[in-house]
């Protein structure tokens, strides 16, 4: 062969003017070949050995390596993988320095003996010399780039057997750039192996350029790594149940075909506050483990067995049928800082670790501070006290000097008079919001004597209310001779209201008694609390109309 392709450029160039260690190709088969020069022969390239095949016009064997392409192997053992690619997490992180980091790698398959050597891509530039007595011994893996189109064998020497050639000269595709490419997160091992199907119920890394955005579904569970070499990685967890709005979001991301979930199941007790990068649930303890599971398939009779493994202690148990199961499982003291590993049958369910609460900062608080013949120290307003201190405002004996909150709060004051059916309200925000969240804020001062003066107005029924934080609610003051007695609404308007009442399960009013015994104005503010059924809510709509009406039309 006089003529090659010059593996950078792509040219075809004349054996005399290539380079003594240039890189080229055969321009037929495209398999590597060798510069060969010397006194008796004009210079000329040919195949390396063990590249050559006789399907190619330009291979033309020697004597002695002819016998490097015929099909004599004869092993009988297990069959070989082919390469594969994974992904590795950083083995030790600190989440003080960051999101975790990871990287691409390339296994080669072990070999059956230790006779050869293989040279393998592992792009970028880096080409690993591997000896079979290595790979004889157990698979190797190396560090691959992401950049790289395909990984695979560039020179395999004459003595390995043709069934360890096969596997490992097939060239791989590397990472694809066009979809996300989904790396298992199953079994807690240390490589996450590529994968071509998608299981609901189960954990998966993505990894896409970083010139590509996902815009991930809210309702699924994600978990961000760092960038690695301009490549993007994150762990995302899939609901147990088939969700048609998330199968088009992976199919259009990962362009995988998605499976239902071998198993249902749950962990009961503890419950997990946390998923780590590796994908594990994290729990406060594991002393104690309590599984909720039952079979997806629906055929009877079937035994299936549950096993636990932690460190090099394993039990297991096994459950007849396809009905529910709960099982408890009790983990010594001396292994229970070890991660748990959870199997039904041939199906992965979970890894668990137990990893104490996280210190976390101040729990967010909505705290008063109020004047008077002795100030007072910052009290939250979900405590007794602080609505002791409240009524006092409403009195008169005090004023509210200060309200502080996290900046992610909100909540809202609420007034109403006698004569009206719905109340006003005002929102009630803590600002700027862009100050640290650990910082604590004050309300406007204007905002602040406005609360004030709404609730030292006897007349006003009153309400200061944060949700989960706090609430303080307040009915009006007035003096017994100007209780809204005078307000009065039809019979038959009444017997609806009262139906409503009832038909929504709120027969009483706790501290007034019966409905029947209300005057028409407690019964309307008992009616303006209840819950009603979403059957009835036409009902209310209208009753809460005719009811404006009359409000408009009564006199104060």
């Amino acid at each position: 062969m006089y003529h090659a392709k010059e593996r950078r450029t792509g040219q075809i160039i004349s054996a005399t003017k290539a380079l003594p260690r240039g890189s080229y190709r055969c321009p037929t088969c495209n398999v590597e070949v060798s510069l060969r020069s010397g006194d008796y022969r004009a210079a000329h390239f040919a195949h390396k050995p063990g590249q050559g095949k006789p399907e190619c016009e330009e291979f033309h064997p020697s004597d002695d390596l002819s016998h490097s392409w015929r099909d004599t192997d004869t092993y009988q053992g297990p069959a070989i993988e082919p390469l594969g690619l994974s992904i590795e997490l950083e083995p030790d992180h600190d989440a003080r320095r960051g999101p975790r980091k990871w990287g691409l790698r390339l296994t080669v398959p072990k070999s059956p003996d230790e006779h050869g050597v293989v040279q393998i891509d592992c792009g970028g530039g880096d080409v690993r010399k591997i000896a079979l007595s290595k790979l004889f011994l157990g698979s190797q893996t190396y560090r691959a780039d992401p950049a790289a189109p395909d990984f695979g064998a560039s020179w395999i020497s004459p003595e390995v057997r043709q069934t360890y050639r096969s596997a490992v000269e097939q060239r791989i595709p590397g990472l694809s750039s066009r979809v996300a490419n989904v790396f298992t997160a199953a079994g807690g091992a240390k490589l996450k192996p590529q994968t071509n199907v998608l299981h609901w119920g189960e954990s998966y890394y993505l990894v896409w350029p970083e010139g590509n955005s996902i815009a991930f579904p809210s309702v699924i569970l994600t978990h961000t790594l760092a960038t690695s070499l301009g490549w993007c990685c994150s762990l995302v967890g899939l609901p147990d149940k088939s969700d048609p709005e998330i199968a088009v979001w992976l199919t259009q991301t990962c362009d995988l075909p998605l499976a239902r979930a071998k198993r249902e199941w749950a962990l009961v007790y503890p419950p997990p506050y946390a998923v780590d990068d590796d994908g594990a649930l994290q729990v406060p303890s594991v002393s104690q483990l309590v599984l909720a599971i039952k079979p997806v398939d629906e055929a009877g009779g079937n035994e299936n067995e549950v096993t636990c493994v932690a460190g090099q202690y394993s039990g297991s148990t096994t459950l007849r049928g396809t009905k529910r199961h709960l099982i408890e499982i009790t983990i010594s003291d001396q292994v229970a800082q070890k991660p748990i590993h959870l199997r039904w049958d041939d199906a992965y369910l979970a890894t668990v670790r137990a990893k104490p609460y996280p210190d976390a900062p101040d729990e967010p608080t909505v705290t008063l501070r109020f004047d008077g013949a002795e100030p007072t120290e910052p009290i939250a307003l979900h405590r007794v006290k602080c609505h002791e201190l409240l009524e006092q405002v409403r009195l008169g004996r005090r004023r509210i000097s200060e309200i502080r909150g996290h900046p992610v709060l909100t909540g809202y004051l609420r007034w109403r008079r006698a004569d009206e059916f719905e109340p006003e309200k005002e929102q009630i925000t803590f600002s700027p919001a862009a100050v640290a969240v650990s910082v604590n804020l004050p309300v406007d001062r204007q905002l602040l004597e406005r609360i004030n003066a709404i609730l030292e107005d006897r007349s006003l029924e009153v309400g200061l209310d944060f949700g989960a934080y706090g609430a303080f609610h307040s009915w009006m003051l007035a003096s017994e001779g100007t209780h809204p007695e005078e307000f009065r609404i039809a019979r038959d308007l009444r017997a609806r209201v009262e139906w409503l009442c009832k038909a929504s399960g709120a027969f009483v009013m706790p501290e007034h008694g019966p409905l029947q015994v209300l005057d028409d104005y407690t019964l309307l503010r008992h009616f303006s609390e209840i819950s009603v059924p979403r059957a009835l809510l036409g009902h209310r709509r209208a009753l809460q109309h005719e009811l404006r009406i009359v409000a408009k039309v009564t006199p104060p």
